[in-house]
């Protein structure tokens, strides 16, 4: 995923979200495939928060659109 592309799925969500990652593969770099809502648990809250993983979830992004 490129720079532009990053940006532009970006620009749907509030500023005031944290982003957070997500890697499924091994190593020490990996590849953006999906850009997307998601929670993360904080002493038993869940954040909402903007998930850059390296899968892609793009059904399920075209169906909140």
């Amino acid at each position: 995923m490129t720079v532009k592309e990053v940006r532009e799925k970006l620009a749907k969500f509030p500023d005031d979200l944290e982003v957070m990652t997500k890697k499924t593969d091994l190593g020490t770099v990996g590849c953006v495939y999906g850009v997307h809502l998601d929670t993360y648990a904080f002493f038993g809250a869940d954040i909402p928060c903007v998930l850059l993983a390296d899968y892609s979830n793009d059904d399920e992004e075209e169906k909140e659109e």
